[in-house]
């Protein structure tokens, strides 16, 4: 029933697979890691054109911001729902990346 801890969590799984997919530093994080791999100009992926680039920086940035921040950084319990909207979308996001080429 640690709710806040499964989304952080869930964001650690996350950022590790993205680092590691896509080979950049451990270093980055948030919307500093969706800009550096689906940025405008970014050249760590070449197999979606611009729009679905844009389209994934977007909707990372967007959970990071959204989702993990605030669980990450208050003391605040999620309900159930939130919960599982949140680590269901993470799951969806690792399963497009580990078919992106």
């Amino acid at each position: 029933r640690e709710l806040a801890s499964a989304i952080c969590k869930a964001f650690i799984v996350l950022k590790e697979r993205l680092c590691k997919r896509f080979r950049v530093s451990r270093d980055l994080d948030g919307s500093e890691l969706a800009n550096t791999i689906f940025g405008k100009n970014s050249n760590v992926i070449k197999a979606l054109n611009e729009s679905e680039r844009q389209s994934m920086r977007d909707l990372l940035a967007g959970l990071y911001g959204a989702f993990r921040n605030r669980h990450a950084h208050r003391d605040e319990e999620p309900s159930w729902a939130e919960t599982d909207a949140v680590i269901s979308m993470i799951n969806h996001v690792l399963q497009r990346i580990s078919q992106m080429k």
